[in-house]
């Protein structure tokens, strides 16, 4: 993890925002930090704070969390454009987040990112890609 200079006043306006919005969505406050830093990389990006509304959002399956995965611009954190690599960091912060919440996703993120990160130009064997998760109906 980076460390982040964040002025205590844009700190504090994060947190009440926060506080707002979790009050009216209590399941939320389990992503508070995936949340704040969405709101930071907001910030960074356009100079203001959004109003917001938090919503609860169906569990993604298995099968959707590796379409993100092959979605994913894996390389954002190398961009010189600020746009990409926030745009990158913010869907890497919802992937991470909805991956803890399912049965597998982390062990499918990491296997995944192994396999992005491995190769000729990483000086090693490329790890094999991990098969779709087929779909399962509840």
């Amino acid at each position: 993890m980076t460390a982040v200079i964040v002025p205590n006043a844009l700190r504090d306006a994060i947190n009440a925002k926060l506080d707002t919005a979790i009050t009216a969505c209590p399941d939320a406050a389990k992503d508070r930090d995936a949340l704040y830093h969405q709101l930071l990389a907001y910030f960074d990006e356009h100079g203001e704070l959004p109003e917001f509304t938090l919503e609860k959002k169906n569990a993604m399956t298995l099968a959707e969390l590796f379409k993100e995965l092959q979605r994913h611009d894996w390389f954002h954190d190398r961009s010189d454009s600020r746009e990409v690599y926030n745009r990158g960091r913010e869907h890497r912060i919802e992937i991470l987040t909805a991956a803890r919440k399912i049965v597998g996703g982390e062990e499918l993120f990491s296997a995944y990112a192994k396999h992005v990160f491995s190769g000729p130009a990483f000086g090693t064997e490329k790890e094999p890609k991990p098969e779709m998760p087929a779909e399962v109906s509840p």
